[in-house]
C-alpha cells in the first residue's frame, strides 16, 4: 500500500521501500553504510514480538541492534523514539559502552534556545553515537 501511494509523485520517486527482518540484514544493508538511523517503535515492536516470553524479546531486540550496529558508520548516531521497552533499549546499548556513547537518555530534559522544554510523556529519545574505532562482535 505504501508503494502504491509513492507510485506517480515525481518528488518521491527516489524512495525505495524495503521489507525486511531487524534482526538480520546482511544482504541488504552492507557494514557502515548509514551515517544514521531513526527508527520510531520497531524495537519495541521487535521486543513485543517475543510474547510473554521476555527473554525470547531480548534477545530479537538484541540481535536487532547488533545488526544496526554493524550498518552504523563509526561515528555515526542512533535516534531511537520508544515507548514501551525504553529501559531495555537503553540497558541493551549500555552493556556495549565500548561501541556506543550515550548522548541523550530518557531523562535528559530539552530546553529550546527559545526556553521552551520536552519530556515527551508519550515517548522517549534516546541517542547514541557509534564510537570511532567500534567494532562489532560478529
Amino acid at each position: 500500500r505504501c508503494q502504491e501511494m509513492l507510485n506517480g509523485t515525481e518528488e518521491k520517486k527516489d524512495i525505495e521501500l524495503l521489507v525486511a527482518d531487524a534482526r538480520d540484514l546482511r544482504g541488504v544493508f552492507h557494514d557502515h553504510q548509514f551515517d544514521a538511523v531513526f527508527e520510531k517503535g520497531t524495537l519495541d515492536a521487535i521486543f513485543l514480538s517475543g510474547g510473554q516470553d521476555k527473554r525470547q524479546g531480548r534477545i530479537n531486540m538484541d540481535r536487532a541492534i547488533d545488526e544496526l550496529g554493524r550498518c552504523i558508520r563509526p561515528g555515526g548516531i542512533f535516534f531511537s523514539v520508544a515507548g514501551v521497552v525504553t529501559d531495555e533499549i537503553q540497558e541493551s546499548l549500555s552493556v556495549k559502552k565500548g561501541e556506543w556513547e550515550c548522548l541523550v537518555d530518557k531523562d535528559d530534559l530539552y530546553v529550546s534556545e527559545e526556553g521552551f522544554t520536552s519530556n515527551n510523556v508519550d515517548g522517549n529519545l534516546l541517542v547514541w553515537r557509534k564510537r570511532s574505532g567500534a567494532s562489532n562482535q560478529d
